[in-house]
């Protein structure tokens, strides 16, 4: 019975250690409104198809723009692919249930891991 009673006084001193929950901030779920009209570039250069020499490098992009409350668009240059489609956010995890699904995650620095790829914002 003692070891409860330490062991609850310890919680409690712990759980004071946390830090509040502020009501005032809202976690946005729905279109991604902060990435609408940025492009970024990937950090590292991919693949972008093959030329007499070889394979060729270039930087790839995604550009979002805006579509509705619910929703935001994206276009996306990979390799030497363009997809595009629909995507939604909820806090910094961007996410497209396109054909072929991709997610994603954007810190306040407007740094974007889309894919498994690191891309940085453009100057606008």
């Amino acid at each position: 019975m003692r070891a409860v009673w330490v062991f609850a006084v310890l919680l409690t001193g712990c759980m004071d250690e946390l830090p509040h929950e502020d009501p005032t901030v809202v976690t946005r779920t729905g279109a991604c409104s902060d990435l609408e009209g940025t492009t970024f570039r990937s950090v590292d250069q991919g693949e972008c198809g093959l030329t007499p020499d070889g394979v060729a490098l270039c930087h790839w992009h995604i550009t979002f723009a805006a579509h509705d409350d619910t929703k935001s668009r994206f276009t996306w240059g990979h390799s030497d692919v363009g997809e595009q489609g629909f995507v939604t956010c909820e806090g910094d995890t961007i996410r497209s249930d396109e054909t072929t699904a991709y997610d994603g995650h954007v810190d306040a620095n407007l740094d974007l891991m889309w894919d498994g790829a690191a891309y940085l914002a453009l100057a606008p």
